[in-house]
């Protein structure tokens, strides 16, 4: 009998007993992206630079998982798109075999010699990730619309009527998703908090403009997120009218912030 076919009978006969052939690949490339990027090199790379600040091995991993996630998806529709399972099955030999393994090693060994580098990149943004004994529980700004509490208990089809209801109006929203878990976050949220209560309104050709600044948690508003494209957190969605004029990823600066509202606005 052919192959395809029995495995599909079997799946009608027994649901669960198998995974579908789209799952069976996805497995596939999830095994490819754990053997070739190793999150505990970069990690490792690190170590030199912990024992010279407060930034601890749990903080790098915070980090490290908010960069991986995204980045692992985005490897997984990538390689389903352009590859065949054939194809996958080829990689997943090769980087399994004696030979792959050292290319792996070397390509591994490489990218631990690149420590300097990432020494002045942690050296720079050391100062933007607070320890434990420095972090404090931080009030919400009143001049922010927390959507995860209007969400709380909600369906998806009533989320997403909260969420149009939110953006549609005559005026400038600002939504800035993000995620309890992702330390970029942390930094951000008291610049986003800030720019909210300073720029409340705008003056555009003589007319005052409202702007309203919207806060949402990716794990409390998945389906929201999903709709708006959000790859990555934090990510800063512009809206003018109720339609999206401009998307930005990553923490933003204070003053880039306000002159974004401002030029986007117009």
């Amino acid at each position: 009998m052919n192959k395809l076919l029995f495995t599909a009978l079997i799946s009608l006969c027994v649901p669960g007993l198998t995974l579908t052939i789209a799952e069976k690949k996805q497995k596939k490339i999830e095994q490819l992206f754990e053997l070739t990027t190793d999150k505990q090199t970069f990690i490792k790379a690190y170590e030199p630079l912990l024992a010279q600040t407060k930034i601890t091995t749990k903080q790098i991993n915070e980090v490290m998982d908010s960069c991986f996630i995204p980045l692992k998806k985005d490897y997984v529709a990538a390689y389903d798109k352009f590859f065949s399972e054939e194809d996958i099955d080829v990689m997943l030999n090769y980087h399994q075999s004696p030979t792959g393994k050292r290319v792996l090693a070397t390509a591994m060994e490489l990218q631990a010699e690149m420590q300097d580098a990432y020494m002045n990149i942690m050296t720079q943004i050391q100062g933007l990730i607070a320890t434990p004994e420095e972090s404090a529980p931080v009030a919400k700004s009143a001049a922010v619309i927390h959507f995860d509490e209007l969400a709380n208990g909600k369906t998806d089809a009533e989320m997403r009527e909260l969420f149009k209801k939110e953006i549609t109006h005559d005026g400038f929203t600002v939504v800035k998703f993000s995620a309890t878990w992702c330390p970029p976050c942390k930094t951000y949220a008291p610049i986003f908090d800030e720019v909210a209560e300073q720029l409340k309104e705008l003056s555009i050709d003589g007319s005052n403009v409202a702007v309203k600044y919207v806060a949402v948690d990716i794990d409390t508003a998945r389906v929201i997120a999903e709709d708006c494209s959000v790859k990555s957190v934090p990510t800063t969605i512009f809206y003018k009218n109720g339609e999206k004029v401009d998307l930005k990823s990553g923490s933003i600066t204070k003053d880039v912030f306000r002159s974004q509202i401002h030029e986007l606005a117009k």
